[in-house]
């Protein structure tokens, strides 16, 4: 007979646990309750288990020559029958029990009821409709809720003077007017925009003569490969129109949150403070 616990009928008739294993192999306590391992954390040698089980007649005995993986074949990862669950088990199934009395009906219900969105049929967000005046004409237009002005001045308008570098208010190439005022374009919802008046590189000039601004870049080739080129033109000429006298400070406070890669800078201060200089004679 294998090393191991085997049955041997008793006086009684009764089947009881027979200690069979070799000397030094013996577990710390034979007919012990064992779960899976503990023979092997007893130095039995190979791994083995046992569990419970009831003889029928209210007398309790071992199974043997179970390996660890046959008990978890035949239990699970639970609890067989008659054995005690382990300390694992234990706190997984309280756990589960907690975090499932906490939630309220409301919350249960919310957790597995998806909430209903503004959508249309192929799941995209309802157009939001707004009215803007964009170079002097007045526009009605449908954007979606999260387009940007610049995302609508190009795709929708066709305005694509205005431009996107970097689409995070870094750069400023994207800088447009707004009632009169310079903003980033990239960083401004469209659909926040009724009413309001916008002006872009294309209606700063006056039909076919340029804005002064615009003629004075050009004269003191403060264009490089011209992707900066709106933004900086935009906001110096927002700056003219707010002060009819400037200094080179001003413009480079008015260009400070311009990125030009091509470094045409000390151009288009010169060029801003000639505009200046033009309009005052």
């Amino acid at each position: 007979m294998p090393d191991g616990i085997g049955f041997a009928p008793g006086a009684d008739g009764a089947i009881a646990p027979q200690n069979t294993y070799a000397a030094g192999n013996t577990p710390a306590q034979v007919g012990s309750k064992a779960r899976p391992g503990n023979l092997a954390r007893a130095g039995a040698g190979p791994t083995r288990s046992s569990t419970w089980i009831n003889d029928g007649r209210g007398a309790r005995a071992q199974t043997a020559h179970m390996d660890e993986k046959s008990i978890r074949q035949s239990c699970g990862d639970g609890v067989c029958a008659n054995q005690e669950p382990s300390r694992r088990t234990f706190f997984k199934r309280v756990g589960a029990t907690v975090a499932c009395s906490s939630l309220t009906p409301a919350a249960s219900l919310a957790a597995t009821t998806p909430r209903p969105i503004d959508a249309g049929r192929d799941g995209a967000p309802f157009p939001v409709r707004i009215e803007l005046v964009v170079n002097g004409i007045a526009r009605v237009l449908e954007v979606a809720p999260q387009a940007t002005l610049a995302d609508v001045l190009r795709d929708q308008l066709g305005l694509t003077g205005t431009k996107i570098g970097c689409d995070r208010g870094a750069c400023g190439a994207c800088t447009v007017w707004l009632d009169g005022a310079p903003v980033l374009s990239c960083m401004t919802l469209a659909a926040d925009l009724h009413a309001r008046a916008v002006t872009t590189i294309e209606g700063l000039a006056r039909g076919e003569a340029l804005h002064p601004v615009q003629e004075s870049f050009i004269a003191h080739d403060a264009v490089q490969c011209g992707y900066c080129t709106p933004g900086m033109v935009m906001s110096s000429a927002a700056l003219l129109e707010r002060n009819r006298t400037i200094t080179a400070t001003d413009v480079k406070d008015a260009l400070a949150g311009h990125l030009c890669r091509c470094g045409t800078y000390p151009h288009a201060i010169a060029a801003t403070l000639a505009a200046a200089k033009s309009r005052e004679e």
